[in-house]
C-alpha cells in the first residue's frame, strides 16, 4: 500500500452511486510527481512551488454528470479546512475544458503550459494556487 502525507479524498454520490471523486496529498521529494515536475518547474522560475505545496493528484466526475457543478463541489471540499501556502495540479493543456473554467474561476493560474506527458501522449499545463496561512 502507498501511503501519502495529508492524504484527503471526496466523493460525490447520486442515488448510492458514485458520480464523481477528487483527490490530493501534500507532495514530497520522494514522490514521482515531484521528480519529473522538477526540471521544467525550475526551468521556469517556479522551484519555490515545489516546497510545502499540496497538489490536486486526480478529479473526475462521470460524464453524465458534467455541467451540474459537482467538479466545483469536489474541488472546494477538498481543499476546505487545507492549511498549506501552495496548492498544485496539472491538468489537460486544452483551454475550452470544463475543469480548466473551473480552475479559472476558483483563483488558479497557469505555471506551466503545453507541458508534454509522454507516457500518455498528451500535452498538459501545470497550474497553482496560492493558499491561506
Amino acid at each position: 500500500m502507498v501511503k501519502r502525507k495529508d492524504f484527503k479524498l471526496v466523493a460525490a454520490w447520486h442515488n448510492d452511486l458514485p458520480v464523481g471523486f477528487a483527490f490530493g496529498y501534500q507532495l514530497l521529494p520522494a514522490y514521482g510527481w515531484h521528480k519529473v515536475l522538477g526540471p521544467p518547474m525550475q526551468k521556469a522560475g517556479h522551484s519555490a512551488w515545489l516546497d510545502n505545496v499540496f497538489c490536486l493528484a486526480e478529479m473526475a466526475v462521470v460524464p453524465d454528470y458534467w455541467g451540474m457543478g459537482i467538479g466545483g463541489l469536489l474541488h472546494d471540499s477538498l481543499f476546505d479546512g487545507l492549511t498549506y501556502p501552495r496548492f498544485l495540479l496539472s491538468t489537460m493543456q486544452d483551454d475550452s475544458t470544463n475543469g480548466y473554467q473551473m480552475y479559472l474561476k476558483r483563483g488558479w493560474f497557469d505555471l506551466i503550459e503545453n507541458y508534454w506527458v509522454s507516457a500518455v501522449d498528451r500535452s498538459y499545463r501545470v497550474m497553482g494556487k496560492w493558499g491561506e496561512l
